[in-house]
Order: structure tokens, then C-alpha cells, then sequence
């Protein structure tokens, strides 16, 4: 089984269904014999989890994922302001360093807008780039400020987040098209679990 609900009651989400498909589509079902739909990593596995805050707080999930599975990366595209517990990014930090994890978080689409301040520090912020590699509009960016002082410049890694041909849910009637941060992030997660692999 290659996608597995790490939560009861889980339902299918098209944004989800586009994220994993970044990372896990097996590319089957070509447009006209091309090799498009084609995840970056179609032999891992996927634990999916919601974004919400549904009791468990995100950190506690993704402890629970590794101890369960073993996941050494994962990836996050959603708003942090409202997928992420506040405080969160502290057990971030520490469970990437003590239990080995990577994390890729996607940007965001609004430009001009800061990146959320309390993004983990010891997490990859993924930016999006067009098909050229010229970072989008729509992308996030600039400092990320931190506690104290100091401040990063983010996003840290771009990939490809214009025109992604990915998955969808329901009956099949081809891949769908999508663009934005939220699927730049899984490629970067992809080319991660291929590595891991």
C-alpha cells in the first residue's frame, strides 16, 4: 500500500489528492504516450494526515508517523498560520534534529505578503519557479524574521510549481494542471525520498 491515512474519518481533498500525486503518481495514465503525471518519487510511500487542527497537534502527528512508519521526510503545503498548532515550530526544530526528519514547507501565494515568522527554522521553505526557473508572482519571499535579532531570507529551495500535471480525484478524465507553492513543495519532498531511498 503506497498511501495510507495516518487519521480516521479522512476524506478525499483535491488539493491533497494533487500534493501526493506530485510526489507519488505512478504516471499510468499518459496524455497522448507522453510521460507526463509522473510523480518524483512513484515507489515511496505517503502517510497523509489533515492540515487542521483536529486535537492532535502537528508535531505530535509526525512523531507518531515516524514511530509508526519510520517517514524521514515530510511535507507541508498548506497555510502554517492555520495548518500548524502556535508553538509548533520549537517541536519542529527539535524533532528534525533528534529524529532525523526533513521538512518542506510550501511558501505560500501571496506575494508581498511575509512568510509566516514562525515557520521552523530547521525546515526547507519552498518557493516556486516557472517552467524557465524564474520565481513566480504569486511566490512568497523575503526575510523570515526570528526570535531575537536574526532573520533568513526565504524561501530556501524553488522547484517547479507553475504548471504541475498531477493526480486528481473522482473518475478519471485525465491529469489536471495545477500551479502554485503548494505543489513546488512536493517536488522538493519527492527529490528528497529519492534520495532516501
Amino acid at each position: 500500500e503506497q498511501l495510507i491515512n495516518g487519521e480516521t474519518g479522512m476524506t478525499s481533498a483535491e488539493h491533497t489528492t494533487h500534493v501526493v500525486g506530485v510526489i507519488l503518481a505512478s504516471g499510468e495514465h499518459c496524455l497522448d504516450g507522453q510521460d507526463v503525471g509522473r510523480g518524483m518519487a512513484p515507489g515511496c510511500k505517503v502517510i497523509s494526515y489533515t492540515a487542521n487542527n483536529d486535537g492532535a497537534t502537528t508535531a505530535e502527528e509526525r512523531r507518531q508517523c515516524h514511530h509508526t512508519w519510520y517517514h524521514v521526510i515530510d511535507n507541508h503545503s498548506y497555510n502554517y498560520n492555520t495548518g500548524a498548532n502556535p508553538g509548533d515550530e520549537r517541536e519542529f526544530d527539535v524533532d528534525n534534529r533528534d529524529l532525523n526528519l526533513l521538512s518542506c514547507f510550501a511558501a505560500g501565494n501571496a506575494a508581498g505578503d511575509p512568510i509566516d515568522a514562525n515557520m521552523p527554522k530547521n525546515a526547507f521553505v519552498v518557493g516556486a519557479v516557472d517552467g524557465d526557473g524564474i520565481k513566480t508572482t504569486y511566490t512568497s519571499s523575503g526575510p523570515l524574521g526570528l526570535t531575537g535579532s536574526s532573520s533568513r531570507v526565504v524561501p530556501d529551495i524553488c522547484a517547479v510549481g507553475n504548471v504541475n500535471t498531477t493526480s486528481t480525484t473522482g473518475g478519471y478524465d485525465g491529469p489536471s494542471t495545477v500551479i502554485g507553492t503548494s505543489f513546488a513543495a512536493p517536488n522538493i519532498s519527492g527529490m528528497y525520498a529519492l534520495l532516501a531511498q
